[in-house]
Formats: structure tokens, C-alpha cells, sequence
């Protein structure tokens, strides 16, 4: 896990508001909060199933919005 402001710096630098950020290696979902916060969409990939509860905690979601 790392700070938020990372990717956030990243994102404000290479996309614009409304834009779809991927995140292949999503972790925790710091990148996918990164750019919630930032008003952009964002799809993320991540192959251990220990971060799901981690994930939709931190970005709010219910079950129906991940398969």
C-alpha cells in the first residue's frame, strides 16, 4: 500500500476529468480512489482475492459492482 497522492499526482498529469484510468495491479485500490476522487473512471485488476474486502471498503462498493 502506498500514499494516495502518488497516483493522484500521476493522474492530474496524464488524463483529464472523465477519462478511464487502468489499473492492472490494483492492490488495495489506492489508484481506483485516486481516481474516484478526481472525477475519472477507473478499472483495476487484481488476481488475490484477500484485497476484495480491502477494495470495496475503501471505494464504497457494494458486491454487484465487482465481478
Amino acid at each position: 500500500m502506498f500514499p494516495e497522492e502518488l497516483p493522484k499526482r500521476l493522474i492530474k498529469m496524464f488524463s483529464f476529468m472523465g477519462d478511464t484510468i487502468l489499473d492492472p495491479f490494483l492492490g488495495s485500490g489506492t489508484t481506483s480512489l485516486a481516481t474516484k476522487n478526481l472525477h475519472r473512471n477507473s478499472i483495476g485488476y487484481e488476481i488475490n482475492e484477500y484485497f476484495l474486502l480491502i477494495i470495496k471498503e475503501k471505494l464504497g462498493l457494494r458486491q454487484s459492482t465487482i465481478f
